[in-house]
């Protein structure tokens, strides 16, 4: 299509697409001007054009006029200026538009009879979900300014009196601040629900709780570790195994050694607490410490003595604080709910 093919005139159509001509003249519109189109004819009611996003929808009875023109190409002009991707507030200033002429629509699937005929919205629409997703009508001009998060992104063109008859009111003094805000992102954010703040600082402090225990469990096990590594180390022999041979690995070794004092302890360990030692005689190391001679660590496990013991506690410090953050924010969202239904009760 060329330049001229895309000025929008309201009430009148948009170049050679001319609202309430019939389809076999727009079609051999779009010939003329070497417009390339997608027109089935088991569709009568919908034209798609190869350039541009752009959408035509006629009418079900013969012989099918035009009713809408759907543009969501940024070479669309109004009153020679581009629409799309543009401010909604900069338009309505810039067009003049008076508050009486204007009417919201929230239809995301555009389900609205494109003769005007639309029932009245059952549920009321906040101001937030018009801005980020309604369709605002100017009625003289016949064009509804659909929007996303405050932009204008596609637009309507439409007779005046198909304009939609029903919707959730006209823009107000209300939504022209939000409109005129300079963060409209920020400004079209959800409010937040009752008890939100409370919420976040019983987080935090789950959170900082979790972190602190988390720390001393890490300090303690430090400490730990390093009387292991400095633990007494003295010399000791398999006395037993358990089954006994022609087995070649055992399941348990009975392992005797005396400590500092010269008393006698017997303990049993899996093989895996002694590397390969696998047959009576055979000499291991045994590690304890001084205040518990009778409780030994094999030469492979008194390197891993504090992630045995600790590691664990640190697993079910985090599982508990995961359950208990759960609660909370489940408990947070039935209280919220609560307090709506209170609210709207009390309303």
């Amino acid at each position: 299509m060329d330049d001229d093919d895309w000025q929008i005139v309201p009430g009148r159509g948009m170049g050679p697409l001319e609202l309430d001509l019939d389809r076999e003249s727009i079609l051999e519109r779009l010939t003329t001007a070497e417009v390339e189109y997608e027109a089935p004819d088991d569709e009568p009611t919908t034209l798609d054009m190869e350039d541009g996003d752009l959408a035509l929808t006629l009418s079900a009875d013969e012989p099918h006029r035009l009713l809408q023109i759907l543009v969501s190409d940024d070479r669309a002009l109004v009153n020679g200026k581009p629409v799309i991707d543009r401010p909604l507030i900069d338009l309505i200033d810039e067009w003049g538009v008076s508050t009486d002429d204007t009417l919201w629509r929230h239809d995301p699937s555009h389900n609205d009879d494109l003769r005007g005929d639309v029932e009245a919205p059952r549920e009321p629409v906040s101001d937030r979900q018009l801005l980020i997703n309604g369709t605002l009508w100017i009625r003289s001009y016949g064009i509804g300014l659909e929007l996303f998060r405050g932009n204008v992104e596609q637009l309507f063109v439409r007779m005046p009196e198909h304009v939609p008859s029903h919707g959730s009111g006209s823009l107000t003094e209300r939504q022209r601040e939000l409109l005129s805000h300079n963060d409209l992102s920020k400004a079209l954010e959800p409010p937040k629900p009752p008890g939100a703040k409370l919420l976040g600082a019983m987080q935090t402090l789950l959170t900082m709780t979790c972190v602190v225990t988390i720390a001393a469990i890490a300090w303690q096990g430090a400490q730990f570790q390093q009387r292991w590594n400095n633990a007494l180390k003295v010399e000791g022999t398999v006395v037993a195994v358990n089954p006994p041979p022609p087995v070649f690995w055992p399941d348990e070794l009975t392992v005797e050694y005396a400590d500092e004092t010269g008393k006698t302890h017997q303990v049993v360990w899996k093989p895996a607490d002694v590397y390969v030692t696998n047959a009576v005689g055979q000499k291991v190391d045994v590690h304890y410490l001084p205040e518990a001679p009778d409780k030994p660590l094999g030469p492979t496990r008194v390197h891993d003595a504090a992630f045995l013991v600790y590691v664990p506690y640190g697993i079910a410090t985090m599982a508990v604080y995961l359950v208990l953050l759960v609660l909370l924010n489940v408990g947070a969202m039935i209280a919220s709910k609560f307090v709506s239904a209170q609210t709207d009760a009390g309303n």
